[in-house]
């Protein structure tokens, strides 16, 4: 797959913009959370580890991965990892 990327770009958003829009989490390695309390979970981070939210559709066709997956990334010299917590249903233009 040509479109298949190791490290992609990772974005950081407003949490509360988050909530406000139109954007909704789809599936979540929380099963027991209702949507609000999964924006709480996201903003923790426990041992360098860093919940993220993935497109449906990047996550599937260009990532590769599933909710439960990490990706490591190299930053300054140092490991962080960041766990798909979660991912929103891709939007059809």
């Amino acid at each position: 797959n040509l479109n298949k990327v190791t490290q992609p770009t990772v974005l950081g958003v407003d949490m509360q913009a988050m909530k406000n829009s139109s954007f909704h989490i789809r599936q979540t390695i929380y099963p027991d959370q209702t949507e609000t309390d999964v924006y709480k979970t996201l903003q923790s981070v426990t041992d360098s580890v860093y919940p993220v939210l993935v497109d449906e559709t990047v996550l599937l066709w260009t990532l590769m991965r599933s909710p439960g997956d990490t990706i490591r990334y190299e930053v300054g010299g140092r490991a962080v990892y960041l766990q798909i917590a979660g991912k929103n249903k891709g939007e059809s233009a």
